[in-house]
């Protein structure tokens, strides 16, 4: 990413605020397609050689930096193996995803980081409330995204979502970030 997206940049602020709100509604829509189980909606959200990354916490204030050699939560490299992981959940063969906890996200304190050609880097804060077995677990993080412009909307090109809590109380899985 190469140029810093700069509120005070008069020339660029209506461009910057017109983008805010794309970016701000792309993610919204994520987010419902999960929450409203639009599983097919939610895939086509995703480039095809995506990057998708949970890492996990390597001591109390420090993060796994290197996906290929440390533990993750979550790692996947397409959209092959997030439609994989999806039929996994979804398939009624995974006993950790049976049934499938209903979910609220919210996603929040969206900031453009910087503008490259066709690239986006955004980032920002989540809370997700899931319900499971008259349970509710309310897991939060930070998530950083690369998105692609795509037409009049963007494809997810990599996706970094930090659970800030570390011991959930019910196993985590993709419909969670």
């Amino acid at each position: 990413m190469a140029t810093p997206c700069q509120e005070n940049e008069v020339a660029d602020s209506r461009d910057l605020a017109s983008l805010w709100v794309r970016v701000q509604r792309f993610l919204c829509r994520e987010a419902d397609a999960v929450d409203m189980r639009r599983w097919t909606e939610w895939l086509s959200l995703f480039a095809e050689d995506v990057e998708y990354w949970v890492p996990a916490w390597d001591s109390e204030f420090d993060l796994t930096s290197d996906p290929m050699s440390e533990v993750s939560l979550i790692y996947l490299t397409s959209k092959a193996d997030i439609a994989d992981r999806l039929w996994r959940f979804t398939s009624g063969q995974s006993a950790a995803s049976v049934p499938l906890p209903r979910t609220v996200h919210h996603v929040t304190n969206v900031e453009v980081v910087a503008v490259d050609g066709d690239l986006v880097k955004v980032r920002g804060k989540w809370l997700t409330h899931a319900y499971r077995f008259r349970e509710s677990s309310f897991l939060g993080g930070y998530c950083e995204y690369v998105l692609r412009v795509d037409g009049d909307s963007f494809l997810i090109q990599k996706k970094k979502s930090i659970l800030v809590n570390d011991r959930p109380v019910m196993a985590v899985d993709l419909f969670h970030f």
